[in-house]
């Protein structure tokens, strides 16, 4: 209920709250990455993950190189994974994309690469993960489709 809410037992002042993140706020100017817009636009709108990764190796531009490199130490499966996502998710409605993600995070988080990514991460610290597929190629379409599978409750947001 509009002012019921206490901070350190006192009642906030809207205003007062308004005028100190207005004297703070900065404009951050355009996002880095916006000029590149065009170029991530055409290497990433492959049909598949390997149109993606084939478009980045091709390309002569550093920036694609480095990002190519960059996803080449990541778990294949888990790229899988996304790839699925935001080509799945991009045309659903907000409640349709929620319940995607309830369906796919504990799931993700079971997952043998999430546990090994965290291990090579956080654990031992020695940034070296061993994953479930060693390549895009090696990851089975069933274990990625998995993730999308309904739950037996479902999110609802009624």
């Amino acid at each position: 209920q509009p002012g019921e809410l206490l901070v350190f037992g006192v009642q906030p002042d809207a205003d007062a709250v308004r005028a100190i993140l207005d004297r703070h706020h900065q404009d951050p100017g355009p996002a880095a990455i916006a000029e590149r817009q065009g170029q991530i636009d055409h290497l990433f709108a492959g049909a598949t993950l390997h149109d993606v990764l084939a478009a980045l190796a091709a390309s002569d531009d550093p920036w694609a190189a480095d990002t190519l490199a960059g996803l080449k130490t990541k778990s294949p499966w888990a790229m899988a994974v996304t790839f699925r996502q935001l080509r799945r998710g991009a045309g659903l409605p907000f409640d349709e994309a929620m319940r995607l993600e309830y369906r796919m995070a504990p799931r993700g988080a079971l997952a043998p690469d999430f546990r090994e990514g965290v291990r090579a991460v956080i654990v031992d610290k020695d940034n070296s993960p061993r994953w479930q597929h060693a390549t895009v190629d090696a990851v089975n379409d069933a274990d990625v489709e998995a993730l999308f599978a309904p739950v037996e409750r479902e999110l609802d947001f009624a």
